[in-house]
């Protein structure tokens, strides 16, 4: 199966307050981390990657995805995934939910080096997905998604290469109890 990730151009950054079906998405490959005060659900898909958070009572689901993926209506959070921003999600109660993205657009070297090092921070801890083919470059696009949970906390960060565009997407997103 041929893979290719969309243009970075085409990419936004949603949240819901609700979980998405999995149908929606090229699903590439997922991951659970379940604690005691919350279950996190993690699919890596062809242009991002979605991370459904609940803590039984509340659910939030951010998702990096291509404007041409049939995304549903209803998001609080919906960007063009360019330059710099910060998000927040705020009227849950007793939850805090704070995401900042970048897009890295660098030189073939520095691309190269970056990704190189996503690489073999993927292989030691989180969760990665290598996958596709290489193109013109000869590297094949990654997705590495790094989870780190403290009591009334989660933080994921995630990496997403572009090797065609030279470019990677990095979002950071913390949740957090406020009770």
């Amino acid at each position: 199966m041929l893979l290719c990730r969309p243009r970075v151009s085409d990419l936004l950054f949603c949240v819901y307050r609700r979980a998405l079906h999995p149908e929606l998405f090229e699903v590439l490959s997922g991951h659970r981390v379940e604690r005691g005060d919350f279950l996190l659900h993690m699919w890596v898909t062809r242009s991002g990657h979605v991370l459904t958070w609940t803590d039984g009572k509340h659910q939030l689901t951010e998702v990096v995805a291509s404007q041409q993926d049939a995304l549903p209506e209803g998001w609080v959070v919906r960007l063009h995934l360019r330059g710099e921003r910060l998000a927040e999600v705020v009227g849950v109660a007793g939850v805090r939910y704070q995401a900042g993205f970048q897009e890295e657009r660098l030189s073939p070297e520095i691309f190269l080096h970056l990704h190189d090092e996503i690489v073999e921070d993927g292989q030691r801890e989180g969760f990665f997905v290598p996958w596709g083919a290489g193109g013109r470059t000869k590297l094949t696009p990654v997705s590495y998604l790094h989870p780190q949970a403290r009591p009334g906390s989660l933080v994921v960060y995630a990496f997403h290469t572009f090797p065609e565009e030279y470019t990677i997407i990095k979002t950071q997103s913390l949740i957090e109890s406020v009770r």
